[in-house]
């Protein structure tokens, strides 16, 4: 009977995509601090939650982190990926007993995958007189969304849609 409460629990927590959260048992961010105002972010999602929601999830701390340097984030490396599991159930003998023959038969038995998002980026928190532009600028440029992109726009537009 444990073993059917346990079971249900994993299900109760596991049934639902990771929030925007630190961390935690079904997944979120850590951040690390690499030196003056230069970060890591990692996240990681469960089994239920896109790969895009664990981009966006990074995004929206690194943009967190960066709006208190005034507002450029500058991207150093990012990667996404996801991590697979590989699991199997074991099948189930049942035994039929005759007057002449007995037989068994298994059932059930099966393998599958779990794949979980992860994401991390890299990146440095500049001011906009450091890159001697301005935000108008720096929208226009080639560089914006790829190598610099404004934290004030990512919590503007993007962390509503993790809430």
């Amino acid at each position: 009977m444990r073993n059917f409460y346990f079971i249900l629990f994993l299900i109760l927590i596991s049934s639902c995509s990771t929030p925007y959260q630190k961390s935690g048992l079904t997944g979120g961010y850590k951040e690390y601090v690499l030196g003056d105002s230069t970060f890591k972010v990692t996240a990681r999602g469960n089994a239920f939650t896109s790969l895009e929601k664990v981009q966006n999830i990074v995004l929206v701390r690194s943009a967190e982190l960066c709006s208190k340097y005034d507002d450029v984030v500058e991207v150093i490396s990012s990667n996404s990926r996801f991590k697979t599991n590989l699991y199997s159930t074991p099948s189930q003998p049942v035994t039929t007993y005759g007057s002449n023959q007995t037989s068994t038969v298994y059932y059930g038995g099966s393998t599958g995958t779990v794949s979980k998002p992860r994401a991390e980026i890299v990146f440095k928190c500049r001011e906009y007189s450091e890159l001697n532009t301005n935000e108008d600028e720096l929208e226009k440029s080639s560089d914006y969304g790829v190598k610099y992109f404004s934290a004030k726009k990512v919590l503007q537009y993007i962390k509503p849609t993790l809430e």
